[in-house]
């Protein structure tokens, strides 16, 4: 055990103390051991400090005002003494054999990150359904074209912490695509590995940030300016049109999907200007709209 590298995870949390117990529980339950457990609590207004108490001798709670998701994942890599670090939002879990499964790669030292599949689960834990990465030797064009099945949440991921460090840790005036941000520019100067498997149990619930979609416009608008600015990024300049034209196009099925026509009608545009390929996933927009509500109909 003595040659394992010392694995630093990073817990975020903000007023999710219902949830806490279950993720606590499955980072204390890896069976990779050699690791240190830092929460951050990022300013919670619930029960959520007394729920750490119960496992204050096996893990550090750092407390800060609420400052956001990036900037507490910023302060647990600061008091980081790991070589690498394991990201896990509060309303998450993992599996048992999460670290083992991932550390394959921990002495390869051309791998800044590695991540995995995942399982969706509702508010009470029932599933959703599966997503394995699908990723090529290159990964940075599939990040910037928003390619499905890449790398699906911040709870799947360990980083090498000199990586971190040298980016710079997560721009903190993101919040939705801090993740993203984050892998493009790791992406960008390292190797990226991933474990098929879904190690992760990713919660989606009402209050999950990433279901707002305005928010989400805003952010990954001035992560696209940022990558497409970047000298390290200058191999795939020639994408930045089609990573346009796809952006905008899953705004409008997002503001479609909320009813917000006119804001759907303005992305679509913009999507057809940048990528006039998009032409025919504009036009299945509402055969689509229709079986997801034939689908949760079904359901009920």
């Amino acid at each position: 055990m003595n040659n394992l590298p010392l694995v630093t995870v990073v817990v975020v949390n903000r007023n999710y103390a219902c949830y806490l117990p279950e993720c606590v529980e499955s980072v204390l339950g890896q069976t990779y051991r050699s690791m240190e457990v830092i929460v951050v609590d990022d300013g919670s207004t619930d029960d959520s400090l007394n729920v750490l108490k119960r496992y204050q001798r096996c893990l550090r709670v750092i407390q800060q005002p609420n400052r956001g998701v990036s900037a507490a994942r910023n302060t647990g890599i600061s008091a980081s003494a790991g070589k690498w670090v394991a990201f896990l939002d509060s309303d998450d879990a993992w599996r048992p054999e999460k670290l083992q499964q991932q550390s394959k790669y921990f002495q390869d030292s051309s791998v800044g990150m590695v991540f995995s599949g995942v399982e969706y689960i509702d508010h009470s834990g029932c599933s959703l359904g599966y997503t394995s990465p699908e990723i090529s030797n290159d990964i940075l064009p599939q990040l910037v074209t928003f390619a499905p099945l890449t790398i699906a949440g911040g709870s799947t991921a360990v980083v090498r912490v000199d990586c971190l460090r040298d980016l710079g840790g997560f721009d903190e005036k993101l919040s939705t695509s801090a993740d993203l941000d984050m892998w493009i520019r790791i992406a960008a100067q390292h190797e990226i590995r991933a474990v098929a498997a879904p190690l992760v149990k990713c919660r989606r619930h009402a209050s999950s940030m990433s279901l707002n979609t305005a928010l989400f416009e805003h952010d990954n608008y001035r992560l696209l300016t940022k990558v497409f600015s970047s000298p390290h990024c200058r191999h795939i300049y020639h994408l930045k049109r089609q990573s346009l034209g796809k952006f905008y196009m899953v705004l409008a099925g997002s503001f479609f999907w909320e009813r917000q026509l006119y804001r759907a009608m303005r992305s679509a545009l913009k999507a057809l200007f940048y990528r006039p390929s998009e032409l025919k996933y504009l036009l299945g927009l509402p055969l689509r709209l229709l079986r997801r509500i034939d689908g949760r109909r079904a359901v009920r």
